[in-house]
């Protein structure tokens, strides 16, 4: 199984450092508009900055035997997924495509190796799910549960008065890419995992964990691409911030509360 993890590490950290790089230092690479073009700049930033060096270090503990190593990757590999099928679904056509492929191909493939692999089993057989572990529990319902009602709010206003949302406008996209992932991968499984661990079973401990770490490192991503989009003249403020390192806050608190009650 380290063999697995060690080749998919190697291809997802080819590919991603190409997507980022170019993303950063190319300057007509990307076609969308200046709010999506500064919204990417941002991503790239971050993944570059703090995605790669973890999942390097994540490889290297993984390597080493550490189950917190295991739980870690995953959770690198749930942001490159999540992050990079935004670009594969709702960037305009570049020539980065294939790779965006690549990168959302090799992040499942990790995902469904580790999942289903020997360390996992250990870290279900030997967590420690306490009365502190399940108040992350109820953090992560809290997130999904105030996501996903927002994302309905959105569509059924749109059912109500036929008006497309501004943010869906905004972007200049035929649909809600945000809004699709965000209910698919955020708040369904958000909302799983947190239940699951009020419940005190396994299963639910490690889905929080790989959510409450994702989500640190997009709430990182999102809050860079605020800044680059205010300081890159398409937006006029930094409110969405206000948003964004708030929940990166709790995904913090929550990745800190549940590795520590990993078995090692």
């Amino acid at each position: 199984m380290k063999l697995k993890f060690l080749l998919i590490s190697v291809i997802l950290l080819f590919l991603v450092i190409l997507a980022a790089s170019l993303g950063i230092f190319v300057e007509d690479l990307y076609q969308d508009n200046l709010l999506v073009r500064a919204g990417w700049y941002g991503n790239d930033l971050v993944t570059l900055g703090l995605a790669i060096p973890l999942l390097m270090i994540s490889t290297i503990l993984t390597r080493r035997g550490s189950l917190r190593g295991v739980l870690l990757w995953l959770g690198v590999l749930a942001y490159t997924l999540y992050c990079y099928a935004f670009y594969l679904f709702g960037a305009a056509f570049n020539s980065l495509f294939l790779v965006y492929v690549g990168i959302v191909v090799a992040s499942t493939f990790g995902l469904i190796f580790a999942l289903t692999s020997s360390p996992v089993q250990q870290i279900a057989r030997g967590v420690n799910i306490s009365k502190l572990t399940r108040i992350a529990g109820i953090l992560v319902i809290l997130v999904s549960v105030i996501l996903g009602s927002f994302w309905t709010a959105i569509s059924l206003g749109f059912i109500w008065s036929g008006k497309v949302p501004a943010m869906v406008t905004a972007v200049e996209h035929p649909t809600n890419v945000t809004g699709a992932l965000d209910l698919w991968m955020v708040v369904s499984f958000g909302f799983l995992g947190g239940v699951w661990l009020l419940q005190r079973r396994a299963w639910g401990y490690i889905i929080a964990t790989i959510w409450s770490l994702k989500g640190l490192l997009y709430m990182s991503a999102l809050s860079a691409a605020a800044i680059a989009q205010f300081n890159m003249g398409a937006t006029e403020d930094l409110v969405q911030l206000a948003i964004w390192v708030p929940i990166g806050l709790v995904c913090f608190i929550n990745s800190g509360l549940l590795l520590r009650a990993c078995p090692r």
